[in-house]
């Protein structure tokens, strides 16, 4: 998975796919980078409790569109709904809210239902 296909995902949240988003296509490396940041230690978690390889150590301020989602593929929804919000939080504040809660729920969901603790001794 790339972060176009999420960057494509959050164009059909906001029913703008196909349309010219040039706007949205030159901020979004920058605010997929905050997604990426926001959702790090989460996917650190979940790839922990799961099991899995270990992902990327740090993440860039910029996450270009070609380059690999550098996150659990579970991570996808929730990075498309944050970067959805991100995109028109200066034009539709009601709308980015919702896309706000819908990514504050489902990274919730990840990390409450589906990732177990991990108790570590003291």
């Amino acid at each position: 998975m790339t972060n176009r296909e999420i960057y494509e995902a959050t164009l059909a949240l906001l029913g703008e796919r196909g349309a010219d988003c040039a706007d949205y296509e030159a901020r979004a490396p920058y605010l997929l980078g905050a997604v990426l940041a926001a959702c790090h230690a989460a996917d650190a978690a979940y790839r922990q409790a799961h099991g899995l390889t270990a992902g990327q150590e740090g993440i860039s301020p910029r996450s270009e569109l070609d380059e690999a989602f550098p996150l659990c593929g579970r991570f996808a929804s929730a990075a498309a709904f944050y970067l959805a919000a991100l995109l028109i939080a200066g034009e539709n504040e009601v709308l980015s809210g919702e896309y706000l809660k819908e990514y504050r729920e489902e990274l919730t969901r990840i990390t409450g239902a589906e990732t177990p603790w991990v108790v570590h001794s003291i």
